[in-house]
């Protein structure tokens, strides 16, 4: 229900407050300053002005315009962000279901590239099947991006090089008619991101500004720190030192109703073919996950521009640096595969079995459980997170507490499970995403199991 502060400052206020009482308003009569002390409502002072029909005159207070326009503004990014986390989550479930059948895709076309009986046509045509699950793992990975659901791989860099490293290839992409023009800090703008994945948000900014400038233009990037109150600007961040990137065009600009939509996936103005739709929701996934957001402001005929705000992480000490094991992996090893869809869990355990480890398989947590209890111990576990039931980290931590020298190797198409995502950042677990080749995944076992024998021997 809205609620109304009336002011009365005539006779006739008695009677307009009971008007809308039964309109079906909530109606308070208030003085100046109790209307002042509280915002969510709708503020009318009642004067002694009267219209030439003899009614008074209902003035909504300005005092209080923009406090009202402060919440209505509020409330609609709140609807915008629901909104694209209700899309995020559809589009993070697809990508999951989607990356289990392109698994199965790759691999069984890998174990055919392999063998030899396969002739030269044969081998042409899985060649291009390899080729479009390629493909289709990059619009996967779009997908993922925009969900906030694909891994993060988070090091401490400096954005100045991020920007520098990109420019080269941003000069490619928009060719010889667009000027790029770069402002970089003096000081070094340390955060902690996914450099690749902040090269992506990049290109696709400036992808975007190449399709509003087809005769040419200017394109201007500058990254500095800055020091906000992001309640100021309606946000829950907290107060801070954050690094603000701008990518300005000099393009068509866009509509309210354009900006609207821009951050929705497969939403493009350019035509059926023409572009994917991904490019800011992908801009938009990578940057929330990082901690930070982004202000659109555009105007038609002059041009848009994007600022994207991540926090500083310029108070944390050092870099991170991650060695990868060097240990000569072992084949005489035995690994439990657990995965709830058969086709995947099938061919995983056929490339696993002919790379010469003793393989054993489960399609549930509960499954695996009984199997530890039959067969006794296993060197490596092959476990997808996302499970019916009991899921794989819980697994995963049940086993290593009966063994803890158990070698653990998580699989998925997606996952929300913040544990898993905040240890792969700090290399602290395996992961392996789908879809995934043979090679691939007969690499990552030997890893895993490489990283789990150099622990062992570091603990004696």
């Amino acid at each position: 229900m809205v609620r109304i502060a009336l002011i009365d400052e005539c006779e006739h206020a008695e009677e307009i407050g009971q008007a809308l009482a039964n309109a079906g308003y909530d109606v308070a009569h208030a003085t100046t300053g109790d209307a002042c002390e509280g915002g969510g409502q709708v503020v009318v002072r009642v004067t002694v002005e009267r219209s030439r029909s003899g009614i008074a005159k209902l003035t909504p207070s300005s005092a209080f315009a923009v406090d009202e326009s402060k919440r209505v503004e509020a409330d609609a990014r709140l609807r915008e962000e629901q909104n694209l986390e209700a899309i995020g989550r559809l589009a993070g479930g697809i990508a999951h279901d989607f990356n289990n059948v392109l698994s199965v895709i790759a691999i069984c076309a890998d174990e055919v590239l392999e063998s030899t009986d396969a002739s030269e046509a044969t081998r042409a045509c899985l060649r291009d099947i390899r080729d479009a699950v390629d493909r289709g793992s990059s619009v996967t990975r779009d997908l993922l991006a925009f969900s906030r659901r694909d891994m993060q791989h988070p090091q401490l860099v400096d954005f100045n090089a991020v920007v520098t490293s990109s420019r080269e290839a941003l000069e490619r992409l928009v060719g010889d008619a667009i000027r790029i023009e770069t402002t970089l800090a003096a000081e070094e703008l340390t955060v902690r991101v996914d450099a690749a994945q902040w090269s992506s948000v990049l290109a696709n900014l400036a992808r975007n500004a190449r399709a509003a400038m087809p005769d040419g233009g200017s394109l201007k990037i500058r990254a500095r720190g800055v020091a906000l109150d992001p309640a100021e600007r309606g946000r829950a961040e907290p107060k801070g030192e954050y690094v603000e990137l701008e990518v300005t065009d000099t393009g068509f600009g866009m509509t309210h109703d354009v900006q609207a939509h821009i951050f929705e996936p497969f939403f493009t103005t350019q035509g059926l073919g023409r572009a994917t739709g991904l490019g800011l929701s992908i801009v938009y996934g990578v940057v929330a996950q990082s901690g930070g957001w982004i202000e659109v402001a555009s105007e038609v005929g002059v041009g848009t521009t994007f600022r994207i705000y991540v926090p500083s992480a310029a108070e944390e000490s050092g870099a991170d640096s991650h060695s990868r094991p060097t240990l000569p992996e072992s084949r005489e090893v035995s690994v439990l595969v657990v995965e709830d869809e058969e086709p995947m869990l099938r061919v995983a355990v056929r490339a696993l079995s002919r790379s010469g480890y003793r393989v054993s398989q489960a399609g549930s947590a509960e499954e695996a459980l009984a199997k530890i209890a039959e067969i006794g111990a296993v060197d490596v576990l092959v476990t997808d997170i996302v499970l019916p039931g009991l899921d794989g980290r819980r697994l995963a931590e049940m086993l290593t507490e009966r063994d803890p020298d158990l070698a653990v190797l998580y699989t998925s198409g997606y996952t929300d499970d913040e544990v898993v995502r905040r240890g792969v950042s700090r290399a602290e677990l395996f992961f392996l995403q789908k879809p995934y080749s043979t090679k691939v995944l007969v690499e990552r076992v030997g890893d895993v199991l490489a990283a789990t024998k150099t622990r062992r021997a570091l603990s004696r």
